[in-house]
């Protein structure tokens, strides 16, 4: 999927190729992204800027940075896919935590271990009722979201000595401007260095010639 041209930055690690994302048009559903790739030729060893754009294809989810970028990638199986392809659920905790700030500790680095910095943390560390609460209460809600990272949280639950329930499972959906759908197979993730989009599929086009840079002119 990802251009013949293109392929070598997906699995080079010199410093002196990369990518920049110079412009994104949101104006129709399918999203627009042009960017430069900076690279070395394997003729002359000579510097080149190409010039790109990618169509994002019914696009789910975006998440843009214009910050220069060192890898292009694409991926069909990627946790990023869990809130639009898999069952989705509440996860409630049952017994007393004696550690909560311990407990919160847990599950962010499980999380940030599952997603990096590609999605935020989404239980608050700094509402004040949220370690009462935990203190006071044998049981609660403690988040909601795809049931493979509510599997993974369980184990924090676990290991403080919480027990859990998994309850109201349901299918992921999007909304598609009229209903809510039942989301399909084949989302897939575009990765342009810190830059991710979640969409059904990618158009690759080359928008100018190459330029070359001689470094020893």
């Amino acid at each position: 999927m990802i251009p013949i041209e293109l392929k070598r930055l997906a699995n080079d690690d010199e410093e002196e190729t990369g990518l920049h994302i110079t412009n994104i048009d949101y104006r129709s559903d399918n999203i627009i992204i042009s960017f430069s790739f900076y690279g070395e030729s394997n003729v002359d060893n000579s510097k080149i800027i190409e010039q790109w754009t990618v169509e994002a294809v019914d696009n789910r989810k975006t998440n843009i940075s214009f910050d220069y970028g060192g890898f292009i990638d694409i991926k069909a199986d990627h946790p990023l896919l869990w809130e639009f392809t898999g069952i989705q659920c509440s996860l409630y905790y049952t017994g007393w935590c004696n550690d909560a700030p311990k407990l919160f500790f847990d599950l962010y680095t499980a999380h940030k271990q599952i997603f990096g910095h590609t999605q935020c943390f989404n239980i608050h560390f700094h509402i004040e009722k949220t370690y009462p609460m935990l203190s006071a209460y044998s049981n609660g809600l403690l988040t909601t979201g795809p049931k493979r990272l509510m599997n993974e949280y369980t184990k924090c639950l676990q290991k403080n000595g919480l027990d859990y329930n998994i309850i109201g499972e349901y299918p992921a959906k999007y909304w598609d401007g009229k209903n809510y759908i039942v989301e399909e197979e084949g989302l897939k993730v575009l990765f342009l260095g810190q830059t991710f989009v979640v969409v059904k599929d990618f158009i690759f086009k080359k928008r100018a010639e190459t330029l070359h840079i001689n470094q020893y002119a």
